[in-house]
C-alpha cells in the first residue's frame, strides 16, 4: 500500500515540534509541548474518532508500534 511506513527511526528521533506525524495506516507519533513522545493508533468507528495509546517513545520503538497498530 502507498503511504504506509512513511517514518524512519531518524525522523522519529529528530521530531522537535509539538503535534503529530503520521506513519500511515492510522499510526501516529504525538509530541507534547513538554517534549514527551508517544505512539497512538487512530481510527473511525460509526463516524466517531477513536484513539488507542500504544506506549511512549523510546520504550516503544517504531517497529513495535507498527506491530501493535
Amino acid at each position: 500500500m502507498l503511504g504506509i511506513n512513511k517514518l524512519t527511526v531518524r525522523k522519529v528521533q529528530s521530531h522537535k515540534t509539538a503535534g503529530r506525524i503520521s506513519d500511515g495506516a492510522g499510526l501516529y507519533l504525538l509530541r507534547s509541548k513538554t517534549g514527551a513522545k508517544r505512539w497512538v493508533y487512530m481510527w473511525r468507528n460509526n463516524y466517531k474518532s477513536r484513539e488507542m495509546g500504544l506506549g511512549g517513545f523510546p520504550s516503544v520503538g517504531l517497529s513495535l508500534a507498527r506491530e501493535k497498530a
